[in-house]
């Protein structure tokens, strides 16, 4: 039987993380690549707790022979009592912090716990890939700072650059997209098509991937421009515009000053573009579709994903879902406007106009 208030003389590795499961995408995704390009032995459950233990004696169990431990403060950590058991048995093994046994993550500075408020943080509230404060975590720990660790942060302060703050879960983000009026359904106004809804999954798994989970609102506009919830039009927002929506289109040409326009009309060219006052005609035998990107500004980054056609609507969106890094690469915080033409169901998207 293990004393839990009895540190071990020999620890076994440098850190275990205890944070709540809510937290698991930031963990995985920004913690641990961290952790590890720092050449440090750490211990997290998901990868090391065995089938068949009992858990609390298994967490007291890593808890006491690990050297330091690592709370990433949340509100979801607050809530989770098993996450206060944990941060109780730290604090009985080190109630000085003689050995920095605690060492709070603080993702939220109104989530802290009482027993760390009296402890220094590793603050990444508002700035979660500022290089200082992750150093200082890492000297911290006794790891060793290296070029991939540079190379991480890079990465992400690149996300940040292109979606500002998009990605930042305490901002709401509103996905204005394209929907169907009916009456056949009791309670029901608007629904979506088959390509809407898979565009809209390909929206919100991109999302996530650049770590936006929370704050999210998804509006409907359908084909005689009624909203199923209202939002101020003419206000600073994080806007992703997907699909042809009458109060998308107004909002696309306000925030790009004119360099795009999309018309369409009963006679030929039915379907076509103006661009900076200018008419572009794509192939009308094939789709297309459009990704704009406005420049980013806090609260008033505009991505748009658009075509008149329902498939290369939902195409629009797979396709910078699964090439958003290589924009974020190129693009950065600069605006951008790509129009794609794709033959038929089978083919590939090809750029046709790109304009910066």
């Amino acid at each position: 039987m293990l004393n839990n208030n009895k540190e071990s003389d020999d620890p076994k590795r440098d850190v275990f993380i205890s944070y709540s499961h809510k937290d698991i995408k930031w963990v995985k995704e920004c913690l641990l690549p961290m952790i590890e390009s720092w050449q440090l032995d750490f211990a997290i459950d998901h990868a090391d707790f065995l089938p068949g233990k009992r858990l609390a004696s298994t967490i007291h169990e890593f808890i006491t022979t690990s050297k330091h431990v690592i709370f990433i403060c949340t509100q979801s950590f607050i809530d989770s009592e098993w996450c206060r058991d944990e941060l109780e048995t730290v604090r009985a093994q080190d109630p000085a912090s003689i050995k920095q046994k605690a060492i709070p993550v603080v993702l939220n500075e109104t989530s802290v716990p009482d027993l760390l408020a009296d402890t220094i943080w590793c603050n990444l509230c508002g700035r979660m890939y500022e290089t200082d404060e992750w150093k200082k975590l890492c000297k911290a720990l006794n790891g060793n700072w290296s070029p991939t660790s540079d190379r991480i942060l890079a990465g992400q302060h690149d996300l940040s650059l292109f979606f500002g703050n998009m990605r930042d879960n305490d901002t709401e983000t509103i996905i204005l997209a394209r929907s169907h009026s009916t009456s056949e359904i009791k309670g029901v106004s608007n629904v979506l098509s088959d390509d809407a809804a898979i565009g809209l999954s390909h929206i919100y798994t991109f999302l996530a991937e650049a770590g936006k989970t929370k704050g999210l609102r998804l509006v409907l506009s359908d084909r005689g421009g009624n909203l199923s919830d209202h939002f101020a039009q003419n206000a600073p927002m994080n806007l992703i515009i997907f699909g042809g929506t009458f109060q998308g289109n107004k909002i696309l040409d306000r925030i790009s000053n004119g360099l795009i326009r999309y018309k369409q009309s009963s006679e030929e060219p039915k379907y076509c573009y103006e661009i900076k006052g200018n008419l572009f005609v794509p192939n009308q035998d094939h789709m297309s579709f459009i990704i704009y990107k406005s420049r980013t500004e806090a609260d008033n980054t505009v991505l748009v994903l658009f075509s008149p056609w329902p498939y290369a609507n939902r195409l629009a969106a797979q396709y910078f879902g699964e090439n958003y890094w290589t924009f974020v690469n190129h693009e950065r915080d600069r605006e951008f406007l790509n129009i794609y033409e794709v033959e038929n169901k089978d083919s590939v998207p090809v750029l046709i106009r790109s304009e910066r």
